[in-house]
């Protein structure tokens, strides 16, 4: 495999987490709300770590 395919198959793993965390984002805030919802929740649905999370997003305003 070419450089440039392993990376292009680690730029598309990255957007389908991206959009994994932002979905599971979406239903926890409209089920749970702003307060309620914390980033740990978030991650810990989506399956990723809290790190994890922060790395797409550095807070969870951008989240919105």
């Amino acid at each position: 495999m070419s450089v440039a395919r392993r990376y292009d198959t680690l730029l598309a793993k990255g957007e389908d987490r991206k959009q994994r965390i932002l979905d599971v984002a979406q239903r926890l805030l409209t089920r749970n709300g702003w307060r309620s919802t914390t980033l740990a929740q978030i991650a810990g649905e989506a399956g990723v770590t809290p790190a994890g999370l922060l790395h797409h997003f550095a807070s969870k305003e951008q989240l919105l």
